[in-house]
């Protein structure tokens, strides 16, 4: 028998569009990303397979955690997002970001590297993001 959680998930999604249309979203506190189980806990929809009430399909591919969110991704101020279990993550955000003020990503890398030394260089600054589609 599926488990019906549509419920608690609109209540989160409920408080969170309510912050963003107030002009601050509301705050989960600590969101955790688990890089194996491919799933985000403790944010406001209750939900796994959901990042603050936005779907998302995820898939683990050449060691990396990619997640494919279907909309938004929206964070409130004093929320925390960390992963865990170990694979780099990666989030690709169909639609907007927004990021409140006092919101963090956590994420750190082990201290190995390739060939077993620190890279020596690093590229260049990246630019602005944004596309046009034509």
């Amino acid at each position: 028998m599926k488990q019906d959680r549509s419920a608690g998930r609109w209540a989160g999604v409920a408080a969170l569009a309510a912050g963003v249309l107030a002009g601050s979203a509301a705050s989960a506190g600590q969101i955790t990303i688990d890089t194996n189980a491919l799933t985000v806990t403790g944010d406001l929809d209750g939900d796994p397979f959901a990042f603050n009430g936005t779907p998302f399909t995820a898939a683990l591919n050449g060691g990396v955690a990619e997640f494919f969110l279907r909309g938004d991704l929206v964070l409130g101020t004093g929320d925390t997002v960390r992963a865990s279990n170990g694979n780099p993550v990666s989030l690709k955000v169909a639609n907007d970001v927004r990021i409140a003020p006092g919101a963090s990503f956590e994420f750190s890398g082990g201290a190995s590297f390739a060939g077993g030394a620190p890279p020596t260089s690093f590229g260049a600054a990246g630019r602005s993001g944004g596309f046009t589609l034509g």
